[in-house]
């Protein structure tokens, strides 16, 4: 079975079994401790006040420190413009990294209460 984790505070995928982390704090504890990796796919904006951007810096830092994070394949998929053009590009100076249409993914979504 094939180790992933997927970055995203919303979406449940469907197509494959995978480990989710819902915020940038739990994607990085999760990325450090549960590797190595297969598959790490990215949502940008992880709710109001929280994006992916956090766990490229991490990953930078530890790339920058010779700790780099083992991942065979980043898989961007937000639906967020800038936000992935911002991760394939900083994502690529240390993994091969895609870039896939989240209207294309078959997923569900997490139930938000209303107000939330």
């Amino acid at each position: 079975m094939l180790n992933i984790l997927v970055i995203d505070d919303l979406r449940i995928f469907l197509d494959f079994e995978c480990q989710y982390a819902r915020t940038s704090i739990d994607a990085i504890n999760i990325l450090n401790d549960y590797g190595p990796w297969d598959e790490v796919w990215f949502d940008h904006d992880l709710g109001e006040h929280d994006h992916a951007g956090h766990v490229l810096y991490f990953l930078e830092l530890c790339n920058e420190g010779d700790a780099l994070v083992e991942i065979d394949r980043c898989i961007v998929h937000t639906a967020n413009p800038a936000g992935a053009k911002s991760l394939v590009a900083g994502l690529s100076k240390m993994y091969n990294t895609e870039r896939i249409s989240a209207l294309n993914l078959n997923v569900t979504s997490l139930e938000i209460p209303n107000g939330a």
